[in-house]
C-alpha cells in the first residue's frame, strides 16, 4: 500500500520501504569491578515499515514479545536512555532525474514513525519526527 501519489507524468516516485534496511545501536556500560566502561555495538537487519522489537526477534536477539514476560527481558535494548537506534539505507536516484529540471524538489514522506527520529540525509539532519500518527514530507 503506497498512500503517495506523483500528480505529475515527469515525477517518479522511490518508495525505501522494504527489507534492505540496517538497525544500529550503541550502549555503554560500566563494569563492577573497575570503573570500566564497556562499548557494546549491535547491528541487525531491519524491514520498513517496522519496529525494533520486531527487528530484534526476527534476528534471534530476544524471544516472542507476546510469551509470558519476554517484553521485559532484555528491554534495555529498546526502552533506554543509554540506547538509540539507526535505521540506515543507501539508495540512489538515476542521474537523469538529478538533472531534468534544476527547479525539481524531492520530498521525502514518513507515514508513521514510532516512537520518534531524527531524519538526516547524508548525514545532514532535515528534521525532526516526533508524532508516529502523522505523516512527516521533508523537501
Amino acid at each position: 500500500d503506497h498512500p503517495i501519489a506523483s500528480s505529475s507524468s515527469s515525477q517518479s516516485i522511490y518508495y525505501l520501504d522494504g527489507d534492505d534496511w540496517i538497525a544500529t545501536t550503541t550502549t555503554y556500560s560500566s563494569t563492577s569491578s573497575s570503573s570500566e566502561t564497556l562499548r557494546r555495538v549491535l547491528t541487525i537487519p531491519g524491514k520498513v515499515p517496522g519496529d525494533i522489537i520486531t527487528d530484534l526477534q526476527r534476528a534471534g536477539i530476544i524471544g516472542d514479545p507476546y510469551y509470558e514476560l519476554n517484553w521485559i527481558h532484555n528491554s534495555s535494548l529498546w526502552n533506554s536512555n543509554s540506547s538509540s537506534w539507526t535505521y540506515q539505507r543507501n539508495f540512489s536516484i538515476p542521474n537523469n532525474k538529478l538533472s531534468s529540471n534544476d527547479n525539481a524538489s524531492w520530498l521525502l514522506v514518513f507515514d508513521g514513525v514510532k516512537m520518534g527520529a531524527r531524519v538526516s540525509v547524508n548525514h545532514k539532519v532535515i528534521g525532526i519526527v516526533k508524532d508516529q500518527f502523522l505523516r512527516y514530507t521533508f523537501e
